[in-house]
């Protein structure tokens, strides 16, 4: 049994508990979730330069073909651009729908397809300055 006394402090502690969840902002009432050490190695390191926009990933197929002239690679979606410092793609041969086309040292070169009920075009040009390529196509 609780004295006067007790049964005054738990109505003074139950009101200041009520008034401290009432001045409570929204984001304090949310639960926090502890940070993972998964996600910290993921995010970008803040030594660098900020960059303007991340690098594409090279799909497998590239990756196996960079620096070697007279390999072949499939691409399964374009656009893409690969920078010539990530992967020479230099006389690889570049497939993409139906169509492929062997990657020039300058310049460009484009390759069409036309079947009974569908076409494909698929290009590789060559940036002169950098050397990087850009692969387009378009298929129906």
């Amino acid at each position: 049994m609780v004295g006067r006394r007790g049964a005054g402090l738990i109505v003074a502690l139950i009101a200041i508990g009520a008034v401290s969840c009432a001045s409570a902002t929204p984001d304090q009432l949310q639960a926090r979730a502890p940070i993972s050490s998964e996600l910290q190695s993921t995010q970008p390191s803040v030594s660098g330069p900020p960059a303007s926009s991340p690098p594409q990933a090279l799909p497998e197929s590239l990756r196996a073909a960079c620096g070697q002239p007279g390999a072949q690679a499939v691409l399964t979606a374009v656009p893409i651009t690969v920078l010539k410092a990530q992967c020479d793609l230099t006389g690889v041969v570049v497939h993409w729908g139906e169509t492929g086309v062997t990657v020039p040292l300058e310049g460009g070169v484009h390759g069409d397809w036309d079947g009974i009920s569908s076409s494909f075009e698929f290009g590789a040009d060559v940036d002169p300055a950098t050397g990087d390529v850009t692969f387009n196509g378009s298929g129906s």
